[in-house]
């Protein structure tokens, strides 16, 4: 699922017998929205950061803390600024008419925000609007 992906955003290039022609990943924020999310509660990487960080912070801390501090870091690298663009940009729209609000976000918001901000621009298109998503309902409090 995650090369295809990379494929399809133009991260990887591969040939007929699925071997890497061009990689042009730049890092763990190129992963989709999903796979981000199991990277923070995956147990097996859990533990192996638990037992491989520096100094003995990460040894006084439980595995569900690591997991709480790990979505906060991938979050923070991968989607802060965004986040805030988006928060600008949907402060303007009106919650009263969720039909029409659909409308405007699909015409020109997607727009506004990919040439305003370079990580929104970076990311994957699914992720970014998953958190489109995710801002426009936490003000709305609807689903689009």
């Amino acid at each position: 699922y995650e090369r295809y992906g990379l494929e399809l955003i133009g991260r990887l290039a591969e040939n007929d017998y699925h071997v890497v022609q061009e990689n042009k990943v730049r890092g763990v924020c190129d992963l989709s929205f999903y796979s981000l999310g199991y990277l923070a509660r995956n147990k097996d990487l859990l533990e192996e950061l638990w037992l491989h960080a520096p100094g003995d912070k990460c040894l006084h801390t439980t595995l569900v803390k690591l997991s709480t501090s790990a979505r906060a870091a991938l979050e923070n690298e991968c989607f802060s600024s965004c986040l805030n663009t988006l928060h600008l940009h949907s402060e303007s729209l009106s919650c009263s008419d969720v039909p029409e609000l659909r409308e405007k976000v699909k015409a020109t918001f997607f727009e506004k925000v990919v040439d305003e901000d370079e990580q929104c621009a970076a990311m994957p298109h699914d992720t970014l609007e998953h958190l489109a998503e995710h801002t426009l309902r936490r003000k709305c409090h609807a689903f689009f």
